[in-house]
């Protein structure tokens, strides 16, 4: 198991290195029981996720557009602020999670729940002190920017702006 202070050496690590002009890490972690982190990030028009060992990140790497990414942002309510991005591959799917509570010094928490043929076969969650978070409306705002409205209503989800 790694130390506290080389896993916060390595999160500093992994999070600067993905910092180009127009990457943005939403979300990133180090997974509990394991020496695997996942990262998701806007790069560009496109969402990344990357899930692997800190220096590799490679195990599986999806992108999808941002404009037909599945994300559910915060909705506004509650003593959490959170947010979900699911990403697809075959009969799989990867619903990441990042949260952190509404307070001073909040609790943050995360993980990873994976999906096959919709029955769920895995459910990762992150280190807390790990978790970087970036709460923000950087999706949210590419998906509005590619024509995308977010419904608040009974319907919930994306639909097309008019």
């Amino acid at each position: 198991m790694m130390r506290p202070s080389a896993l916060a050496a390595s999160v500093v690590i992994a999070t600067t290195s993905m910092s180009h002009a127009d990457t943005t890490e939403l979300m990133f972690c180090a997974m509990e029981n394991s020496s695997k982190m996942v990262s998701v990030r806007l790069d560009g028009a496109d969402v990344t996720y990357a899930y692997g060992n800190l220096n590799e990140m490679s195990d599986l790497v999806l992108t999808t557009p941002a404009a037909d990414v599945d994300y559910q942002p915060w909705p506004g309510v509650g003593n959490t602020i959170w947010e979900t991005i699911t990403f697809y591959n075959g009969d799989y799917e990867y619903v990441v999670v990042m949260g952190a509570e509404r307070q001073d010094n909040p609790q943050k928490y995360g993980g990873i729940t994976v999906r096959k043929a919709g029955e769920e076969i895995a459910a990762l969650d992150c280190i807390p002190s790990s978790v970087s978070f970036d709460f923000g409306n950087y999706l949210y705002d590419a998906k509005t920017q590619a024509g995308w409205c977010l419904d608040r209503g009974a319907k919930g989800g994306w639909t097309r702006c008019d």
